[in-house]
């Protein structure tokens, strides 16, 4: 599951409209949809405020660790 998919999974279950999510994650409603709809990368400050807005859930879990910054990131860690 990608992360823009795994945003709006976690928003309907917490049964947040849009406009209120937005706001939560410090975006525009626009913005949102783009990224739930995979229109538009997901910035890496909004994916961090998705996992403090929705908590630590297994759509996100899942999705975070496999963004490519995420990938990129263990990968510099192990490189170390």
């Amino acid at each position: 599951m990608d992360i823009g998919t795994a945003m709006r999974v976690s928003r309907l279950v917490r049964r947040a409209p849009q406009w209120k999510a937005a706001r939560e994650l410090g975006c525009s409603v626009r913005a949102l949809q783009d990224y739930e709809a995979g229109r538009r990368a997901v910035p890496p400050e909004i994916i961090e405020a998705a996992v403090r807005v929705y908590g630590p859930n297994p759509w996100l879990r899942e999705a975070v660790a496999e963004h490519p910054v995420a990938r990129a990131y263990r990968a510099l860690l192990q490189a170390a």
